[in-house]
């Protein structure tokens, strides 16, 4: 569930837009993260429901946990994806931290 503006919303998919990425919410148990950017007019996924997506752009990795970690392959640390039933994403910082 989801809540915008006063309005509640249950059981569908919340896109969210941060740096030219997409982040796709889907529901369930725990909730099915997806992150696509768009690089030359294709989709390029790093994240598809909860698991990393090999491509050119950055280096992504899976804990056993299960927490997501994406790095660009040229500045590093991009942010990553802690998803459980309290999902949470964690940015990365020029000074070299991260904000939630």
């Amino acid at each position: 569930m989801a809540k915008f503006g006063g309005n509640e919303f249950i059981g569908f998919s919340v896109p969210l837009v941060f740096e030219g990425r997409y982040f796709i919410m889907e529901p369930g148990n725990p909730p099915k993260i997806t992150v696509v950017r768009e690089i030359e007019g294709k989709p390029v996924f790093e994240v598809l429901k909860n698991e990393p997506s090999s491509n050119l752009y950055t280096d992504v990795s899976k804990t056993p946990p299960g927490i997501i970690t994406i790095t660009d392959k040229e500045s590093g640390f991009l942010y990553k994806i802690r998803p459980d039933s309290e999902t949470s994403v964690a940015f990365g910082k020029l000074d070299g931290g991260e904000i939630s």
